[in-house]
């Protein structure tokens, strides 16, 4: 599978000369350990992220918003997201729902593309860049991270922070922090009819009391294993020689 591909040769022959290898995701020590890495020479410090801000409200309209933000890439999988956009609007036709696209980049065109030959340009918000993402992370109910190669991305923590529930592909630091049914749900990769149903299901009016259980979950999670002053504390063991493996 693609969480498991093994790990380049060059760069296990560039990391063999080192005495401790970091690594940001569970994932990536784990490729480490199947390449024969001894077990006290990987140290898990991931990303931090600051949690003092508090969660966004919720949206106070009856539009249900849909969000992604990162890079407009192929690896990213935002056609897989559009695609399942489309299909929870045709199973779902009396829902209000949008599709808010942050970031740019060179699939964009194709995606737009793509959005009006699924006949669902008119319900995608395409934001551009967005420098200060707190406010698209109030404005949305639900985020998605639909990629097919990941390390720990900072988009999925920073819609846990703000109190999102959050819907994630089974690969890299995705699978760190989403815990399937605890802290959001997963589906596989590319699967656009997986990733359809879920959108459906937590887009019931319904929905919002296990919206904000997933929610509520991946706070707590983000706070207790990747807050700023933690890594801090952590990373600064590692380079005073007390870092354990």
């Amino acid at each position: 599978s693609r969480r498991h591909r093994p790990l380049p040769r060059l760069l296990l022959r560039g990391l063999a000369r080192v005495d401790r290898i970091q690594t940001i995701s569970e994932q990536t020590g784990e490729k480490l350990l199947a390449a024969g890495f001894a077990p006290e020479r990987i140290l898990f410090v991931p990303n931090g992220i600051d949690v003092r801000e508090p969660v966004a409200p919720a949206p106070d309209d009856a539009t249900f918003r849909i969000g992604y933000c990162g890079r407009l890439r192929e690896v990213k999988g935002v056609h897989v997201l559009i695609e399942a956009f489309a299909l929870a609007l045709g199973a779902h036709p009396e829902r209000d729902l949008r599709l808010v696209v942050a970031g740019d980049g060179s699939a964009g065109e194709g995606l737009r593309r793509q959005a009006r030959a699924l006949g669902v340009a008119e319900r995608i918000d395409w934001l551009g860049r967005v420098e200060d993402t707190r406010d698209f992370y109030a404005s949305l109910d639900l985020y998605v991270q639909p990629s097919f190669a990941e390390g720990l991305p900072n988009s999925v923590m920073e819609a846990m922070v703000a109190g999102r529930a959050v819907l994630a592909t089974d690969v890299g630091g995705n699978v760190d922090l989403v815990e399937d049914g605890v802290t959001g749900r997963r589906f596989a990769v590319g699967d656009a009819a997986a990733l359809a149903a879920l959108l459906g299901e937590l887009s019931d009016p319904e929905a919002g009391g296990a919206r904000d259980a997933l929610a509520g979950a991946a706070r707590a999670m983000i706070e207790s294993r990747y807050g700023m002053d933690g890594v801090i504390d952590a990373l600064a063991d590692v380079y005073r020689g007390r870092a354990r493996g």
